[in-house]
């Protein structure tokens, strides 16, 4: 069995052996086949594993992003997640069995000397490391005013070109 470290995906922006740019056959080669695809028909397809989507260029059948958005839901459930029948995702650094918020993630990573920034998108942060791997948070409440971040819910992982 092979496991992908979530801890080493946000700090390198690589989910196991898979990087962006690399060809949709060599996903699959390393990730054997996905749980369902799709053709968006807008010039991208994607390959999802049990919550995490992959994005692909039509193209070139290049890879251009990966995304989980249901991390919140991942994270407070198991420390190692099933993927597929041989890859599991280590999620046991960020793993606190309850519901992840902005300010408890800061704190957490703070406190693990884990470095990122936050990026303001108008009614909310996210949170940007330098690999460019972000978390992003589910603002239940739409608004057009900024709000209160600190009681956000964790809601996904994303990296893209």
């Amino acid at each position: 069995m092979t496991t992908i470290s979530l801890k080493d995906f946000i700090l390198t922006g690589i989910f196991g052996r898979i990087s962006l740019g690399m060809t949709k056959s060599e996903v699959i080669e390393y990730l054997g086949h996905p749980n369902e695809t799709a053709d968006f028909g807008a010039g991208n397809s994607g390959l999802f594993y049990n919550g995490f989507e992959l994005f692909f260029w039509t193209d070139n059948d290049n890879i251009f992003a990966i995304q989980n958005d249901n991390l919140d839901e991942l994270l407070t459930k198991k420390t190692k997640y099933k993927l597929n029948d041989k890859i599991i995702v280590d999620t046991s650094f960020l793993q606190f069995g309850q519901t992840l918020t902005y300010k408890n993630l800061i704190e957490y990573l703070t406190k693990e000397n884990i470095k990122f920034e936050t990026v303001d998108k108008g009614e909310y942060d996210e949170i940007k490391f330098s690999s460019g791997v972000t978390f992003d948070f589910e603002n239940e409440e739409p608004t057009q005013q900024k709000i209160d971040r600190n009681n956000l819910k964790l809601n996904g992982i994303r990296y893209s070109e």
